[in-house]
C-alpha cells in the first residue's frame, strides 16, 4: 500500500532536486538561496561548478544503476546579483565519473527560451519538476542516459572578467536550477552533492531576503547531520563542511577558529540538498572509546596520549588547569583535538605541558584530563555570510541517536577575528537551539551600522569565514588522573661566534620550559668552567680574559629542576681570537702645519680594517678622524693627546694613546713699497717674527734668501709674492701678497714721419697691455681733427686725407685707463707734438 501511495504521488512528475531545496516552499517569505557562478580572486570568490575547476569544487549527479536510472536537468534564467538582467552568455556541459563528455551534451548554451527543453519558467515548475511522462506539467527536461555508475558532474563556463569593472560584474546567478535523478518515473533524491557550495541570497540584509535551505552533510564515518540556515543572509556567500575546520595544518584549537578572508579552507565532506539517498550512501554507527591512558613514560619532554577506539573518529582531551569550577572552560584549560582510526592511536603532536595561556606547569602539578570519543565531527566554514540574527540549528539525520535527542550542540570560536565585531567563542559547553523559536538558533551574528557612516555597514561575517562545529558523543567520558613529570626542554643559544680575548660577551638562550635553573658550560681541551642560573634569568655574561689561549672553545647549556634532572645539551661554538697590536708614528708636529699620522700596528688573526684617530687637545673637545694615514692639522702649540684604536675584519681592536707636543711656528709677515717712478721696482719690509730662515718667492721665477730683498718686475701682470719662513725647530708659516705691476705711458714731443722707420709715427709708448677705453685725436692750429684712433696699435703718420701734413706744432687729446681692473680711473692727457720734416 504505502509503495502504491509513493508511485502514484509522483506519477506523470518527478520532484525535484535542487532550487526547490534551496528555497523551500512556505519556509519563509523571504526565503531566497541561488547558485552563484563566479570567479573572482578579488572577493575571494571560488570557481565553484566552473569549467575544469577542481574536483573538491564540482557540482556532482550521483547514479547507481545506470541501466534504469536517468539524470533529468532543467535551468532557469541567467541573471545578475540583483536580479534585474538577463545573460545568454553561459555554457555548460556534463561529464561522466570518468571524466568524458557525456554525449550530446559538450559546451553549449544554457537554455533561455520559454517551452524549449531544459528551460524552467517559473516557481510552480520549480514545484513539480520535470515532466517525465510528457504529462505536460512541471518543465521539459533535458535527459541524459547514464552508461556507467558514478558521480556525472556539470561544468559551466563564465566569461572572462574584464578589467577595472567591479567584480560583481561578472556574477552569474541561477535563477532557478533542477537536476532530479529517477527510476523509471520515481525520484531517487539525495543524490546531488559538491563539497563547497557557492550561492547568493540576493541581499546581505536578512531583513530584506534570506537563505533558509536546509544542507545534509555527509561525513567521512557516514554520519549525517542537518543543517539549518535559519535565515543566513549573504550576497554571494559559500559553505564547506570538514574534519580539520579552517586549515588543515595547526593544532585543533587554532585550525577550528575562524579566520579573515577564504583562503586556507579545504573542503572534505560531501554536502547534499535532501538527506542522501541511503542505499548509495549507507548510515554509519557510532562508535566507542575503548580504553585511554598516558603513555607510561616518566620525565618525558611531553605528555603522550593514546586510545583504542571502535571506529574512526575524532578524540578530545579537556585538561581541568587548576580548576576553581572543575569542569568549566576557563583560560588556562587546555582543549586537545585528534583525529583517530579504528584501533590502537597513539594521540600526536602530544602535550607540551603549558596551560592555556602558553605558561609552562610546574612539575608534580596534579590535573584532570576528560576525554571524549567525537563520532562525525564536521566543521562548517562559511564565508562572507553578513548577517545571521536567528543563529543554525543542527540535528542528527542518521544513524539515530539511542537517546532519541537529535539536536546537536554547536561551538565557535571567532577570537581571531578583529575586535571592533565583538567576536566571541564557545568552545567548551556548547549551544542547543530550541526547536519552539525562530530566533533560538546557535551562533548569531548580525549587520551593524558603522555611526561613523551612515551609508556603511560592518559585520563580523563580511568577507570572513565564520566557522561552527559540532560531533556525536557517547555518554561515556574517560577521566584520567595526571601528575605532571617533565623534563625541561632544550634551549638554543644566541650569541657572537668570534670573540677577542679582553671581550665581554652575552649569551642568550630561549626560555627553557620547566627548568628551574640553567647551567652554563664554557669549555676547550684544557679548559672549563660553569655557571648555574636561577630560572627565568635567560642570559650569560663572560668575560674572555687576555689570558685565555685563543683557539675553539664550546658553549653549552642544559636546562635542570630537581623532578626530572638535567634536559638536552645545546651546544655554540665559539672561536676566540688575539687582539691586533696597536702603533703609529708621525712626521714633524708643528703649529697650523698637516700632521700625518700614520698606522703602524701588527695584525692578529686577521688584516686590519678600520683606524680610528681621537684628538684630546682639552677636555670636552674631542675630534675624532678616520683612515690611514690620516693628516689632521693643529691650530695651537700645545700638548695633544691622541688615541690610534686600530681594528680587524673580525672586530677586534687594540688602542694606543700619546701625547703629541705641537711645537710654534714663526709668524710671516712683510709690507712693500713701490717705486714712485713706476719702474716695477718693489722694495720689501720683512716683519716676521719667530724666523731664522727666509725664503721669498716673486711669482716671475725669481727668488731670494735675503731678509729684506729688492725686487724689479718688468712685464705688465699680477704676481703673487710668497714668503716662507722657517724657525729653528723646522717649522714654518707662510704669507702672501698679491701685486699688480702697470708699466708707465709716455708720448713724445715730436716725430719725423720720413719713412726711415725711425721715430715715423706719433703715438704712446708703453709696454702696458691693457688701455682700452682708448682714444687718441690729433688737431691743427685751426682746432680741426685730423687724426682719430681707438686703437693703441695706430698711431699719426702726419697725413690728412692721405697728403702729408705741413711741419709745425699740432695738439693732442689722449684718453686711456689707468688701471687693469674694470671700473679703474680714465686718465686723460692734452698736449702738443711737433711735426719735423
Amino acid at each position: 500500500m504505502c509503495l502504491l501511495t509513493v508511485m502514484l504521488g509522483f506519477f506523470g512528475n518527478a520532484t525535484a532536486e535542487g532550487t526547490k531545496e534551496l528555497e523551500p516552499k512556505g519556509a519563509h517569505p523571504k526565503s531566497v538561496c541561488k547558485i552563484a557562478l563566479s570567479q573572482s580572486a578579488v572577493e575571494y570568490r571560488i570557481p565553484f561548478a566552473l569549467l575544469n575547476c577542481d574536483e573538491d569544487l564540482r557540482l556532482n549527479i550521483h547514479i547507481s544503476d545506470f541501466s534504469s536510472e536517468k539524470i533529468y536537468l532543467g535551468f532557469g534564467n541567467i541573471t545578475d546579483y540583483a536580479d534585474k538582467k538577463i545573460y545568454t552568455d553561459v555554457l555548460y556541459q556534463v561529464r561522466d565519473p570518468k571524466g568524458d563528455i557525456v554525449k550530446g551534451y559538450s559546451l553549449r548554451t544554457v537554455p533561455y527560451i520559454a517551452g524549449s527543453e531544459g528551460f524552467i519558467s517559473n516557481p510552480d515548475q520549480v514545484e513539480l519538476g520535470p515532466d517525465i511522462s510528457n504529462s505536460k506539467q512541471g518543465y521539459r527536461p533535458l535527459v541524459i542516459s547514464p552508461e556507467m555508475n558514478g558521480d556525472y558532474f556539470i561544468e559551466f563556463k563564465i566569461p572572462d572578467h574584464v578589467p577595472n569593472d567591479p567584480p560583481i560584474s561578472e556574477v552569474r546567478i541561477l535563477k532557478y536550477f533542477d537536476a532530479t535523478v529517477a527510476k523509471g518515473e520515481i525520484p531517487i533524491p539525495g543524490r546531488l552533492w559538491s563539497k563547497a557550495w557557492q550561492l547568493s541570497s540576493g541581499n546581505v540584509s536578512a531583513n530584506v531576503s534570506s537563505s533558509f535551505a536546509l544542507f545534509y552533510i555527509y561525513t567521512n564515518d557516514s554520519i549525517v547531520t542537518r543543517f539549518d540556515c535559519n535565515g543566513l543572509a549573504g550576497g554571494v556567500w559559500t559553505i564547506y563542511s570538514n574534519e580539520w575546520g579552517c586549515s588543515t595544518t595547526g593544532a585543533w584549537s587554532d585550525r577550528r577558529r575562524s579566520l579573515r578572508g577564504n583562503g586556507t579552507v579545504q573542503p572534505q565532506y560531501k554536502i547534499f540538498l535532501n538527506d542522501p539517498d541511503l542505499a548509495a550512501y549507507p548510515s554509519g554507527h557510532i562508535g566507542q572509546m575503548v580504553s585511554f591512558n598516558v603513555v607510561p613514560e616518566v620525565c618525558d619532554t611531553v605528555i603522550t596520549f593514546e586510545a583504542n577506539v571502535s571506529k574512526g573518529g575524532s578524540i578530545d582531551v579537556f585538561l581541568d588547569i587548576d580548576p576553581p569550577n572543575p569542569g568549566s572552560f576557563e583560560p588556562e584549560d587546555v582543549l586537545l583535538g585528534y583525529i583517530v582510526k579504528a584501533g590502537h592511536n597513539v594521540l600526536l603532536p602530544a602535550w607540551d605541558g603549558k596551560d592555556g595561556n602558553g605558561i609552562a606547569l610546574a612539575n608534580n602539578t596534579q590535573l584532570k584530563a576528560r576525554i571524549r570519543f567525537l563520532n562525525g565531527l564536521s566543521n562548517v566554514p562559511l564565508y562572507d555570510v553578513e548577517d545571521n540574527p536567528n543563529g543554525f540549528k543542527v540535528d542528527i539525520e542518521r544513524p539515530n541517536p539511542a537517546s532519541g535527542n537529535t539536536k546537536l550542540k554547536l561551538f565557535w570560536d571567532d577570537t581571531k577575528l578583529p575586535p571592533r565585531f565583538s567576536p566571541g567563542g564557545n568552545v567548551t559547553e556548547g549551544c542547543l537551539y530550541n526547536e519552539f523559536d525562530l530566533y533560538s538558533g546557535c551562533h548569531q551574528w548580525t549587520r551593524l551600522l558603522d555611526f561613523g557612516n551612515s551609508d556603511n555597514f560592518f559585520s563580523l561575517g563580511d568577507t570572513n569565514t565564520i566557522n561552527t562545529w559540532w560531533y556525536l558523543t557517547t555518554d561515556d567520558i574517560k577521566e584520567e588522573d595526571i601528575t605532571l613529570k617533565i623534563r625541561p626542554s632544550t634551549g638554543h643559544i644566541t650569541g657572537q661566534a668570534n670573540i677577542c680575548k679582553g671581550q665581554t660577551v652575552a649569551f642568550n638562550t630561549s626560555s627553557i620550559d620547566f627548568a628551574q635553573k640553567y647551567i652554563w658550560q664554557l669549555t676547550a681541551p684544557g679548559f672549563s668552567t660553569e655557571a648555574s642560573l636561577s630560572a627565568p634569568d635567560t642570559t650569560l655574561v663572560y668575560n674572555f680574559t687576555e689570558s685565555m689561549p685563543a683557539g675553539e672553545y664550546l658553549v653549552s647549556l642544559i636546562g635542570r629542576n630537581p623532578v626530572c634532572g638535567d634536559g638536552e645539551v645545546a651546544d655554540h661554538k665559539v672561536y676566540i681570537h688575539n687582539r691586533p697590536k696597536a702603533d703609529f708614528k708621525t712626521d714633524n708636529p708643528c703649529q697650523g702645519a698637516g700632521i700625518t699620522f700614520t698606522d703602524q700596528s701588527i695584525s692578529a688573526d686577521e688584516i686590519l680594517r678600520e683606524f680610528t684617530w681621537i684628538v684630546n687637545p682639552f677636555p670636552g673637545n674631542e675630534r675624532i678622524f678616520h683612515g690611514n694615514p690620516s693628516v689632521i692639522v693643529f691650530d695651537t702649540a700645545t700638548n695633544i693627546n691622541v688615541t690610534l684604536i686600530a681594528s680587524d675584519l673580525l672586530g677586534c681592536t687594540d688602542t694606543i694613546s700619546r701625547m703629541i707636543a705641537i711645537k710654534p711656528k714663526p709668524v710671516s709677515s712683510f709690507e712693500y713699497v713701490e717705486n714712485p717712478d713706476r719702474n716695477g721696482e718693489l722694495h720689501f719690509t720683512n716683519q716676521t717674527t719667530g724666523a731664522s730662515e727666509y725664503s721669498w718667492n716673486f711669482g716671475n721665477g725669481i727668488s731670494s734668501m735675503l731678509i729684506e730683498p729688492v725686487i724689479k718686475y718688468d712685464l705688465e701682470g699680477n704676481y703673487s709674492i710668497m714668503l716662507v719662513t722657517i724657525n729653528s725647530e723646522g717649522c714654518t708659516d707662510t704669507a702672501m701678497r698679491q701685486y699688480y705691476y702697470m708699466p708707465g705711458l709716455w708720448l713724445p714731443n715730436a716725430f719725423t714721419p720720413d719713412n726711415n722707420n725711425q721715430n715715423d709715427i706719433f703715438r704712446p709708448v708703453t709696454e702696458r697691455n691693457t688701455l682700452e677705453p682708448y682714444q687718441l685725436l690729433v688737431f691743427d692750429r685751426w682746432g680741426q681733427l685730423i687724426f682719430k684712433t681707438t686703437n693703441p696699435s695706430e698711431g699719426w703718420d702726419g697725413k690728412y686725407n692721405g697728403k702729408p701734413c705741413q711741419p709745425g706744432n699740432y695738439s693732442y687729446f689722449l684718453q686711456y685707463r689707468d688701471g687693469k681692473i674694470e671700473g679703474s680711473e680714465t686718465v686723460t692727457r692734452r698736449g702738443m707734438v711737433s711735426l719735423i720734416r
